[in-house]
């Protein structure tokens, strides 16, 4: 997939597996730019612009850096599994809170959005009431 879409990166549960982050899916997930209308039979393409600071290398393999992986794994997820990534995550410190919201914000107004915001919120510890 990597050589047939050129400028693709490894992504969402790909990616999770080449960062050794344990996740359900098993399914080709590549990221490619969001004008990119290329398709590939039996992968899953996930249409973003992606600033270059996000992108790492393992094995010489380019990949969403960890935080953008988690965040994407949330997109593509059943909410259990999302769950126990975003609360591994954070207590492994993988993505934070602010890192998260961020990632939200430039998301909104897209499909899963309030999906993803739902989740953020049951998993964001909040102060106490005072």
């Amino acid at each position: 997939g990597l050589l047939a879409l050129g400028g693709a990166v490894l992504a969402g549960p790909s990616a999770a597996r080449r960062h050794g982050i344990t996740v359900p899916d098993r399914s080709t997930c590549l990221l490619v730019p969001r004008a990119d209308r290329r398709t590939l039979r039996g992968v899953r393409l996930l249409r973003e612009d992606l600033p270059p600071a996000e992108v790492t290398r393992i094995g010489g393999v380019p990949l969403t850096g960890r935080a953008r992986t988690v965040f994407d794994c949330l997109r593509l997820l059943p909410d259990g599994a999302a769950r126990a990534l975003l609360d591994e995550a954070f207590g492994a410190g993988w993505l934070t809170p602010d890192r998260l919201a961020g990632y939200l914000h430039r998301f909104t107004g897209r499909h899963g959005a309030a999906r993803l915001a739902r989740l953020a919120r049951a998993a964001v510890p909040h102060p106490p009431d005072r």
